[in-house]
């Protein structure tokens, strides 16, 4: 996966999505360190299928694919710095486009 521009994380999703152009095969994320209060932004490009998903054992192994996606990011991101991942983390923001551009998947927490 490539690192690119982590842009798409400060789109305002609010507005109807198809007026809004999207680079390809992004997954983004948006991270509290919450030890230490700050945040960080991760976008790649990825090369993974966007499946339909039709039944709650796809939805699950598909959320179990992501859960890892999420930390191995993570990880990556601390090892680049030199730095130790941090105990206590949140993921505020989480964006996934298509092959398409198109938005895929946006979770934020509440």
């Amino acid at each position: 996966m490539k690192n690119i521009d982590t842009k798409i994380l400060d789109i305002n999703f609010s507005l109807d999505k198809n007026l809004i152009s999207l680079p390809e095969n992004v997954y983004a994320i948006k991270v509290h360190n919450i030890d230490s209060n700050y945040y960080f932004k991760i976008a790649v490009k990825h090369d993974s299928f966007c499946p339909n998903i039709s039944s709650s054992y796809e939805e699950s192994q598909f959320l179990d694919y992501l859960s890892n996606l999420e930390y191995k990011l993570i990880e990556e991101y601390y090892k680049s710095k030199n730095k130790q991942k941090p105990e206590n983390y949140s993921t505020v923001l989480e964006i996934i486009t298509n092959e398409k551009g198109e938005l895929y998947r946006l979770a934020k927490a509440v």
